[in-house]
């Protein structure tokens, strides 16, 4: 292969620089191919062996290394996204535990909210669609009117608000059932710096 390709660019590069002499040695309005000078056919043969051994290897190499190069890219940018792969399957394989403390007995609103977004972003969630359903539905049955409250306060947060508000639009954006009515959310959002900063 590694010949052929030699032949072929010595073959390319001798009849370009023999039809560019003759090119330049004719005027235009003369060029006839019956009025071509015959090639001197020991220069044609230099030419041809300047080109296979000092031009077509340069050339080879540079091919070669470019083809290693991108074979090699392609190669780590698989290898990549198997690692990444493998890495978010196995966290999603992880029990789920969104609780404050590694002890706690029920999971807080906000590290669920961190939870489900992030399932969201990486486009994970789909693999864990119910595990992400449930979660959403546990967030929906604790909304207030006034927002999503804070197991430690015991009220509605601007931070926990926010993050519930943010999972909000990527459900407008695509739904997962869980929600029929985007109503109640609407209305947070638009009530939501009516809520204290001390709150937050």
């Amino acid at each position: 292969m590694r010949t052929l390709f030699r032949l072929l660019i010595t073959a390319v590069l001798t009849a370009a620089v023999l039809a560019a002499v003759i090119l330049l040695r004719l005027p235009v309005q003369t060029l006839q191919i019956a009025t071509v000078p015959l090639i001197n056919i020991a220069a044609s043969a230099g030419l041809a062996l300047f080109f296979w051994f000092a031009v077509s290897p340069s050339v080879c190499r540079f091919f070669g290394g470019m083809r290693y190069s991108l074979a090699s890219r392609r190669r780590i940018r698989r290898q990549m996204q198997s690692c990444q792969r493998s890495l978010l399957n196995w966290l999603l394989s992880r029990p789920a535990h969104w609780g404050i403390t590694g002890t706690a007995a029920d999971p807080q609103y906000a590290n669920t909210c961190e939870g489900l977004l992030a399932l969201r972003e990486t486009g994970f969630y789909e693999k864990k669609r119910e595990s992400y359903r449930s979660a959403l539905q546990t967030l929906t049955e604790a909304v207030l009117p006034t927002g999503l409250p804070s197991k430690t306060v015991n009220r509605p947060t601007v931070i926990n608000t926010s993050m519930l508000l943010c999972l909000i639009a990527k459900e407008k954006q695509s739904p997962s059932g869980v929600i029929e009515s985007f109503d109640m959310y609407d209305e947070i959002a638009a009530n939501l710096w009516f809520l204290h900063a001390e709150d937050g």
